[in-house]
């Protein structure tokens, strides 16, 4: 008996297509828990999780910066100007 292919049990090319507008709600989102998640665990003084937790929180804004220039946004992103500093956790 054969087992049906792997692409039987995948979603299709158009299950992942989500609208822009979607993607950069979400993304913000993302940003803003992940910014509150690394101030909490660094007032605890969990250095490790704190710093796993800004490197997913420079990646969604890395992403975010990413979307807004392919757009023709401004220079710096448009961000909340509040981008962690390596000297917070380290």
């Amino acid at each position: 008996m054969d087992s049906p292919p792997l692409s039987e049990f995948l979603p299709s090319r158009e299950f992942h297509k989500v609208d822009k507008s979607s993607k950069l709600r979400t993304l913000r989102f993302v940003q803003g828990m992940l910014r509150e998640l690394r101030q909490k665990t660094e007032a605890d003084g969990e250095k490790l999780l704190t710093y796993l937790i800004e490197m997913a929180y420079l990646e969604a804004s890395d992403r975010l910066r990413a979307s807004w220039s392919a757009e023709g946004g401004d220079e710096d992103g448009g961000g909340d100007g509040d981008q962690p500093t390596r000297s917070a956790t380290t």
